[in-house]
């Protein structure tokens, strides 16, 4: 505890340094994040094609990974030889073509 309490003494006049010194640092801080802000503001519009074609790749991304997982089941009905078997077929198609002619 005393090693402790030497230690805090000894660092002591760096700390008040330190808080001294933060009113400046606060101010400078809150300058730069003022700055921030308009540069962000100006910057927005650019931001919105970016998102907007995002979104278009995720809109595809879960198409394909729906389509996939249709065109397995398809598989599988024929594969297990369920009795229809055109409802299988039928999906085996729909899935095959639309992952070959989507956009």
């Amino acid at each position: 505890m005393r090693t402790l309490l030497a230690e805090g003494r000894r660092q002591l006049p760096e700390l008040v340094a330190t808080l001294r010194a933060a009113p400046a640092l606060v101010r400078r801080l809150v300058l730069e994040a003022e700055n921030r802000d308009s540069l962000l503001a100006v910057q927005v519009p650019r931001l919105e094609p970016l998102r907007a074609e995002l979104r278009a790749d995720a809109r595809r991304r879960d198409r394909t990974i729906v389509a996939s997982a249709v065109l397995i089941l398809g598989g599988l009905w024929l594969a297990l030889g369920v009795a229809p078997w055109w409802p299988g077929a039928a999906v085996l198609a729909a899935a095959t073509g639309y992952l070959l002619i989507r956009d």
